[in-house]
This record gives C-alpha cells, structure tokens and sequence, in this order.
C-alpha cells in the first residue's frame, strides 16, 4: 500500500475532525417564545396590572418593593397617576425618577 503524502494527510485529518465535531456538538435550540410575564425592555409596566414578576423587571424593584407596590394598589383602588407611585414605602425621588417613564396606568 503506498503512503499518503504529506498534504494528502492533513486534508483527511481536517475532514474527519470536521466530521467528528459536526456528530458530537450538540445542536442549537430553536428559538423559544417570551414567556408572558417578560416584559419587553422598550414596554412600560403596568402600575395597576403587572404581577410581581413584572414589577421586578424594574431597575431598583426587587421582591420587597414589587410587593411593596401591590399592597399599596390593593390598600387604594389602584393608581390613579403615575406619581402616586413615590407613596409606596421604599420608592424615593431618585428611584421615582427612574421609574416615571418606565410605567403605567
């Protein structure tokens, strides 16, 4: 049997590495749909619907203050403005700043 040469060889080896990394790499999963308490970055949050979930996609609302925000929607009949947001416990003029135009009614 005669002997590859040289290049004959690396061209072989490159396909079967191609081969093997082609049937072992796992594949990639198609694209799942958002799921519905994700709220999309460039939408606001609703004050008067959102869950805690959606709150908490909030920049400064974590679990305490999307609570915080829920009770005080219960305790009143909901929010009638924006700014009533700044009388939940927890929500100061500086996270209310940030937070005014990332929600709702």
């Amino acid at each position: 049997m005669k002997l590859l040469n040289t290049s004959t060889s690396a061209i072989i080896g490159a396909i079967a590495t191609t081969l093997l990394l082609a049937t072992t790499m796992p594949a990639q999963a198609a694209p799942t749909k958002p799921n519905q308490s994700e709220v999309p970055r460039s939408a606001k949050v609703s004050l008067n619907k959102a869950t805690a979930e959606q709150l908490q996609t909030l920049p400064g609302i974590g679990p305490a203050k999307a609570k915080a925000i829920i009770e005080y929607r219960d305790k009143n009949g909901g929010f009638k403005s924006v700014e009533q947001l700044d009388d939940v416990p927890g929500i100061g003029a500086r996270l209310m700043a940030e937070l005014k135009d990332k929600v709702s009614l």
